[in-house]
C-alpha cells in the first residue's frame, strides 16, 4: 500500500525515474515511484538502441535485455545510395526495453524503493513541502514528501504544477510511429538511417535489428510541416514498398521532444529529468542515455539534499549547473545541427552519398559526413567537431 509520506516521490517509472530511484534510495531516504501505466516497460515508446558506453557509465548492463549489439551504421539517401560506417567507438546495443526497465525496477526495489504501477498522479501542490495527489486502485490519495522528481515524459504535467512552462512548439515536437517487423532480411549488427522527403519529411526513418530477421522500423517527422499523411500511413507505405514480405508483430506511436532542455530544471523541492526535462538528442531524438544520466545525477543530488535537510532551489541548482556544464552544452549543439538539417534537401543527401559511396566503412566518420553536408554553414563546423570528436 502507498504510505502517507515519503522523502522522495518520483513521477514516472521509465529509465530516468528508475535510475533516479536507484541512486537516491538509502536506508535513511525513503523513495516511492508512481507509474501510471499498468506495467514497467510497457508500452515501449522508442527504437530501443543506446550506446554501450552510456550503459556502463550511467547504469548497468543486464545481459538478458540485449537483443543485438551493433557497431556498424548505414546511411541511405533518398535515391537509395548508401554509405556504410564501421566504428567500434560507437558500439552499442538494441535493447528489449521491457526487460531492461524491469531490471532497473528490480534493482531499485532491492534498495528499498517502493514502486506502484497504475498510480496516476493527478496534481502536486507545493507549499512548505509537496503534496502529491495520486489515483491508485480507484482511490484518490494524498502523499506528503520532501522532494518530487518529475520523470513523466514530454510536456510534463508535474513540472507545470511547479510553474515550469513545458509547452513544446510544433517545430520542436516530432510525431513518430514504429513497427516491429519479422521476416526481415537485414544485417544483424547495423543500424540503418534513411532520409526521404517522400516518407519522412523533416525527419528520417530507422531500421534497428533485434535479431537477424526482426527489426524495429520507424519514422519521425517534424511537427511544423503540413503533411499529406499521418506517420502511420507513411510508414505503412514505406514498409509495403521496401519489405513486402515482412509481418508486423506490434506497433507504437508517440511524440519526441526535439528541443533544448528546459531553462529551469529545479525549483524548491523539485527536479525534472529525462524526457520531462527535454533531455533528448535534438538531432536524432534519442533519449535513453540521457535519461539514465539525468536519473543518476539527479538521484545522487536528491539523496544528498534529503540527508542534509535542504531541498531548496539553491541546493538543487547544483544538479542543474552540473547537467548544463557536462551534458547540456553538447545537446544545445545537437539542437543547432537539427535546425540546420531541417533545411537539407533530398538532392543534398544524394550528393553526400555519392561522395562517400566508395569510401571504406572504417574511413567514414560522422564528423566527415556532417562537415561535408554542412560545408556552406561554417559556423556549425565547430559544433560538429565538438559533439562528434573521435567518431
Amino acid at each position: 500500500m502507498i504510505k502517507k509520506s515519503y522523502d522522495i516521490v518520483i513521477v514516472g517509472g521509465g529509465p530516468a525515474g528508475l535510475n533516479a530511484a536507484i541512486n537516491s534510495a538509502d536506508k535513511d531516504v525513503k523513495v516511492a515511484v508512481f507509474e501510471k501505466d499498468r506495467e514497467i516497460g510497457i508500452p515501449v515508446r522508442c527504437a530501443e538502441a543506446t550506446s554501450e558506453e552510456a550503459l556502463k557509465k550511467y547504469a548497468f548492463i543486464d545481459e538478458n535485455s540485449i537483443c543485438t549489439p551493433y557497431n556498424k551504421f548505414e546511411f541511405v539517401a533518398p535515391n537509395k545510395t548508401s554509405v556504410e560506417m564501421d566504428a567500434e567507438s560507437m558500439r552499442g546495443f538494441v535493447l528489449d526495453r521491457k526487460i531492461f526497465e524491469q531490471s532497473l525496477a528490480r534493482k531499485a526495489a532491492q534498495k528499498g524503493v517502493e514502486i506502484f504501477t497504475r498510480a496516476h498522479v493527478l496534481g502536486i501542490e507545493n507549499d512548505n513541502h509537496p503534496l502529491v495527489k495520486v489515483l491508485y486502485n480507484g482511490e484518490q490519495l494524498q502523499v506528503n514528501c520532501q522532494l518530487v522528481i518529475a520523470a513523466d515524459g514530454i510536456e510534463s504535467r508535474s513540472a507545470l504544477d511547479f510553474g515550469i512552462d513545458t509547452t513544446l512548439s510544433l517545430k520542436d515536437s516530432e510525431p513518430c510511429y514504429q513497427m516491429t517487423l519479422v521476416n526481415m532480411d537485414i544485417p544483424g549488427d547495423t543500424l540503418q538511417f534513411l532520409f526521404s522527403s517522400e516518407f519522412a519529411p523533416g525527419g528520417y526513418l530507422w531500421i534497428f535489428p533485434k535479431s537477424n530477421n526482426m527489426a524495429n522500423v520507424g519514422l519521425g517527422l517534424n511537427g511544423s510541416l503540413k503533411k499529406q499523411a499521418s506517420p502511420r500511413e507513411l510508414l505503412e507505405r514505406f514498409v509495403e514498398a521496401n519489405f513486402p514480405q515482412a509481418t508486423m508483430v506490434n506497433s507504437t506511436a508517440g511524440g519526441v521532444a526535439s528541443a533544448k532542455n528546459l531553462n529551469e530544471l529545479v525549483k524548491d523541492n523539485f527536479m525534472v529529468i529525462g524526457d520531462a526535462g527535454r533531455m533528448t538528442n535534438g538531432l536524432t531524438g534519442g533519449g535513453i542515455s540521457t535519461a539514465l544520466a539525468s536519473g543518476k545525477f539527479a538521484g545522487k543530488k536528491a539523496r544528498e539534499a534529503i540527508l542534509e535537510g535542504d531541498t531548496s532551489v539553491k541546493k538543487l541548482k547544483e544538479f542543474e549547473k552540473y547537467w548544463n556544464k557536462n551534458i547540456g552544452k553538447d545537446y544545445r549543439r545537437f539542437y543547432h545541427l537539427k535546425e540546420a538539417m531541417f533545411k537539407v534537401k533530398d538532392e543534398d543527401f544524394n550528393n553526400l552519398a555519392a561522395k562517400f559511396e566508395n569510401v571504406p566503412p572504417e574511413k567514414v566518420t560522422v564528423t566527415k559526413l556532417f562537415t561535408t553536408l554542412l560545408k556552406r554553414k561554417p559556423s556549425l563546423i565547430l559544433d560538429v567537431t565538438k559533439v562528434f570528436a573521435g567518431l
